[in-house]
């Protein structure tokens, strides 16, 4: 319990008590803070939308037009348990999870194997179509190692391109979640 009733609520702004084991935000104030300092040199002292650094709306989503998504998998976290075996009973392989409509236009059908790929490098796996995607996005769970994948990772798709207000801030970050590629039904052999 906070205190927090509707009737203060109804009065004006409340502040919620402070709990002793509740961290304080990483900021110079210890709170949220919608205005930072640090990042005026690059434009972003202010939160605003910030197109990816590779987005369908940019010249390169000409050629490659789907994103890549690489999500976390409820099987184990990144890769640790990848090599248990009741747990690839579950999830044998990996898959390349895309959309019916994007499938389709690409002439892939469920249980195809696929090449993804972008100017740096591609893999082959096992397309899985289903509607849980999102059109315009496809999706590799992570945690798979090299040798489970037909050919390539999902990992040689990314680009190392770090965002500024993460490095400035934090540490160097990876590109999640901004990286294009395209999908064609692989070639026999």
């Amino acid at each position: 319990e906070m205190g927090i009733t509707m009737e203060k609520l109804r009065k004006g702004p409340v502040k919620a008590p402070r709990r002793a084991n509740m961290p304080a935000f990483m900021t110079p104030s210890g709170r949220m803070e919608f205005y930072c300092e640090k990042l005026v040199g690059v434009g972003q002292q202010l939160p605003g939308y910030m197109e990816p650094l590779e987005s369908v709306r940019t010249p390169l989503g000409q050629e490659y037009r789907l994103t890549l998504m690489t999500t976390h998998t409820r099987f184990r976290t990144h890769s640790t348990l990848a090599n248990a075996s009741w747990l690839r009973e579950l999830e044998p392989e990996p898959l390349l999870q895309m959309n019916p409509l994007d499938a389709g236009l690409r002439g892939i059908q469920d249980g195809d194997i696929v090449r993804a790929f972008n100017d740096r490098g591609h893999m082959k796996l096992k397309a899985k179509v289903t509607e849980a995607i999102q059109p315009g996005t496809v999706n590799v769970n992570q945690g798979w190692w090299p040798e489970d994948f037909i050919e390539g990772t999902h990992q040689v798709l990314t680009h190392s391109a770090l965002n500024p207000v993460q490095e400035m801030l934090f540490e160097p970050n990876a590109a999640l979640y901004d990286v294009l590629v395209e999908v064609e039904k692989a070639r026999e052999g």
